[in-house]
């Protein structure tokens, strides 16, 4: 009967430590860019206030003009932006959800900071007493502005 005889060495424990490691490493990185996948992604929280500006505005025309103060930091594109009317019964103009128009008075760009005047025109409408509210898009939140009347 033949014997055979084989070397009775493995890999070192200080590899062996290196390689599992390096697996629960490479585990731990999979796993974790599956559950991001799961976890929603939170927006930021859009604050600040709308000050009605009395001798600017005229309710009774459809114009009223706020200052904004942002309490959120950076400057918003206006194209992100969007104003609604709320008259405490429904949203004006008629149909609920419809933005109106509005513009805001800064000195020549397209983007909205603290300081800015917003101005709202629904010609023909009384905003008397009508809530506006600012929201952008990326944004939890909104900002709120009454008008006087």
């Amino acid at each position: 009967m033949k014997k055979s005889w084989k070397k009775d060495e493995g890999v070192s424990p200080v590899i062996a430590t290196i390689l599992m490691v390096a697996i629960t490493v490479v585990l731990a990185a999979v796993l974790y860019v599956m559950v991001m996948i799961y976890i929603p992604h939170q927006e930021p929280l859009l604050t600040g206030n709308l000050d009605y500006i009395t001798d600017k505005s005229s309710p009774s025309s459809g114009k009223a003009v706020f200052l904004l103060t942002l309490g959120t930091s950076g400057n918003i594109a206006t194209d992100e932006a969007k104003v609604v009317i709320m008259d405490g019964t429904a949203i004006v103009p008629q149909g609920s959800g419809t933005w109106v128009n509005w513009t805001h008075i800064v000195s020549g760009n397209a983007t909205i900071k603290t300081g800015d005047w917003l101005v709202i025109e629904a010609p023909g409408k009384d905003l008397g007493g009508c809530t506006i509210i600012l929201s952008v898009n990326g944004y939890t939140g909104t900002v709120n502005g009454k008008v006087a009347g």
